[in-house]
Order: structure tokens, then C-alpha cells, then sequence
């Protein structure tokens, strides 16, 4: 079938999206499963897929999987999942939202910085329905079973506006400060006013 894939970056996760045509979005058994799965070639080396590349995925029924590549090329699940999203049907499609963060305090993870490339490889399991199992690789001509990262796709990380306090998320023209003052104050006078006047009504 078709999918569109979109990604974009805030300051603290990458986000991705795809929109896939499937006749069906479900999961039998933890058998004949729906997935979207992003592989990742953590230092952008275009070496091999194996032993701590990361890998993230979202199935049938909002199933999020975290996991890492071990030296033998196994994919052993993450003790510490940092993967949020959303699975859905619209029409003949299924939708898919997948956050990771950019840089997190689990060694398993991407480990990347704003500016910075990392690899990528898309794969879509369709394991429900009519259709027989399918599974589409992007990009193509990259096989789902090949270790090689040479020919993944690139990503890199957007660097955020200028201005923006990485620290607490806070620009230098925000208005959202000065609100929460203008705010607390606000509620001060009114409960002071609200004392006052049950003192003078007493």
C-alpha cells in the first residue's frame, strides 16, 4: 500500500507520523500485528545495526515498544520505555504518532543533540486483515533483515529558534512569566477583597 511518513523536532523529542493504507488495524494474538517501527543508527556511522542502535515502534491497540540491539543482533525490549504515542483508522488508513526523546538518561537511547544527523530505517508490519503478512521497508531497497545502516535514511535534528531557553522551555519575549504573576496577583486581590468583605459583613 501507500504511506506517507512525516517527522519534525521540538526542543526535547523527534516526532513521527505515518499515515499507511491497510485494509484493517489490528492484532490477533500478539501474532498477525499492525507496526510501525523506526530503527535508528544512533551515531550516524553507516555501520551495522547492532549492539545498542535503538529502535522504537507503536502497534495495533497503542502498543509502544523501546528497544535496543544487543551484539548478537538481537532486539531485546528497554528496561525504561521513552516512547508515547497514538494509533488510529481514518478511512482505508492507519495513522500513526510516535514521540522519542532526542537525548535521554537511558544509555539504550539515541543519545543526539540539536544540528546533529542520525540514521534512519522505516518498517511497517501488516499482519492483519486479508492481506497476507507484509512488511515494507523504507528507504527502499534497504532490506528489514540486512544489518548494514549504509543506505538508511538521514534525519537532522532542527536546531530550535534563536532565543529559546533550552533550559525551561521559556523564550526571552515570552508573555507566559508575566502572566502567572499577573495572574497570582490577580487572585490575591480578589481573596484579599473576599476577606475584607466577610469581615465587614460580620
Amino acid at each position: 500500500g501507500k504511506a506517507t511518513i512525516f517527522i519534525m523536532n521540538d526542543r526535547r523529542s523527534i516526532f513521527f507520523g505515518a499515515i499507511v493504507e491497510d485494509d484493517s488495524l489490528d492484532e490477533v494474538i500478539n501474532v498477525n500485528l499492525d507496526i510501525f517501527t523506526v530503527d535508528f543508527d544512533n551515531d550516524h556511522d553507516g555501520a551495522s545495526f547492532i549492539d545498542g542502535e535503538d529502535t522504537i515502534s507503536l502497534g495495533a491497540r497503542t502498543r509502544h515498544g523501546d528497544a535496543a540491539v544487543d551484539p548478537a543482533g538481537q532486539i531485546l525490549d528497554d528496561v525504561q520505555t521513552d516512547v508515547d504515542g497514538m494509533v488510529g483508522r481514518v478511512g482505508n488508513f492507519n495513522h500513526y504518532e510516535l514521540a522519542h526523546p532526542i537525548t535521554s538518561n537511558d544509555v539504550a537511547d539515541i543519545q543526539s543533540d540539536f544540528g546533529e544527523t542520525i540514521g534512519v530505517r522505516f518498517l511497517f508490519f501488516d499482519g492483519s486483515g486479508s492481506d497476507e503478512f507484509v512488511m515494507t521497508v523504507f528507504p527502499k531497497g534497504v532490506s528489514a533483515t540486512d544489518s548494514s545502516q549504509a543506505n538508511w535514511a538521514d534525519i537532522v535534528i532542527a536546531v530550535p529558534p534563536a532565543g529559546a531557553d533550552l533550559e525551561d522551555g521559556v523564550s526571552g519575549s515570552s508573555v507566559v512569566l508575566p502572566l502567572l504573576i499577573i495572574t497570582a496577583v490577580g487572585w490575591a486581590a480578589y481573596f484579599g477583597y473576599v476577606i475584607r468583605k466577610r469581615r465587614i459583613d460580620e
